[in-house]
């Protein structure tokens, strides 16, 4: 309270007796005079005084009351930069390992747009990654996406992959995230290029050739890819046996259902129990089969029908349906 002029003060005691002091004459009184502090992050504003602030200072305001006594509110406005998160690390990974990223700090708290509240993680994720964190001001801020760079996928495809001497074959490259190529064409000759273009060879005798494609990446990481080529004698009839029965029991002797063929083109062989179940498929040529059912177990013994196409590689064709026997 602010007041000017003569005072007396009256006082009472417990007898009811009163006194009455000297007359004061009050002609001043000092100022009421506040400090504050108000924190705010970059980008923010605060209300001072009425007024939106945004840029640090001291912002002060006088009252006057109407005694004509005046108080001053100092308010000091405190502007923390905000954090400023770069995700870093290495932003690749070979197969079978996982890219470590760091988000800096110490932050008070992190929040991984993939998962996770630490300063690194692990990760294979094919997402774009951000991190959020705040610091000890309780300012936040979100780093700039990276994608990770996955490991090579090496895939080759060979066109025609079965034919009659001389063969002309045309091997297309289809591998993913890689920069070196490295062919091992099967017939003596290999390759390494930084072309992704597809290759061509021509297997003049008859036989069995595996190419193989190595494809590797600028980190030191690689992928290998195989296709199989087969070379046959012009005009050479397709030949396949059928069998009736296969003991899968691991003694190494007729433990696989299979087909024994030469110049075949394409096959499919389908097989089932005697309630139509599926058993096993396969369109592999040189498929064998070791009595291991889709879910994964082993079947029972007993006789199970297939249906099989086959194709040779003069355009001769076979469909039909047989029995095998398991037998452990």
């Amino acid at each position: 309270m602010c007041f000017f002029g003569l005072i007396t003060v009256t006082v009472t005691d417990n007898n009811g007796c009163q006194g009455t002091s000297p007359s004061v004459n009050v002609t001043s009184v000092a100022q009421i005079v506040t400090n504050s502090t108000v924190s705010i992050c970059q980008g923010q504003s605060a209300v001072i005084h009425g007024i939106s602030q945004s840029t640090a200072g001291v912002y002060s305001q006088t009252f006057q009351s109407s005694g004509g006594c005046d108080s001053i509110s100092n308010v000091t406005l405190v502007v923390n930069p905000g954090p400023n998160p770069v995700i870093t690390g290495n932003l690749w990974y070979c197969e079978g390992n996982q890219a470590t990223l760091d988000a800096g700090g110490p932050y008070a708290s992190y929040f991984w747009s993939i998962g996770g509240n630490q300063q690194t993680i692990q990760t294979t994720s094919s997402a774009p990654i951000t991190v959020t964190v705040t610091d000890a001001n309780g300012c936040s801020a979100t780093s700039a996406a990276v994608n990770l760079i996955a490991p090579p996928l090496a895939v080759v495809d060979a066109t025609p992959s079965t034919g009659t001497a001389p063969l002309a074959v045309n091997l297309t490259n289809g591998s993913q995230n890689a920069t070196v190529y490295h062919w091992y064409f099967g017939n003596g000759t290999d390759l390494t290029t930084a072309s992704i273009n597809s290759q061509s060879q021509t297997y003049d005798s008859t036989g069995q050739y595996t190419v193989i494609l190595v494809a590797s990446s600028q980190f030191g990481c690689s992928d290998t890819a195989y296709v199989t080529i087969v070379v046959v004698e012009p005009n050479q009839p397709m030949i396949i046996d059928f069998p009736n029965i296969f003991t899968p029991n691991g003694d190494h002797n007729n433990d696989f259902f299979e087909f024994a063929s030469s110049n075949v083109a394409s096959l499919e062989v389908i097989v089932t129990n005697r309630w139509g179940n599926l058993m096993f498929k396969s369109t592999d040529i040189h498929f064998q089969w070791d009595g291991t059912m889709p879910n994964g177990e082993q079947a029972s013994e007993g006789v199970y029908f297939y249906q099989y196409k086959v194709t040779g590689i003069l355009g001769e064709y076979l469909e039909g349906q047989k029995f095998v026997h398991l037998v452990k």
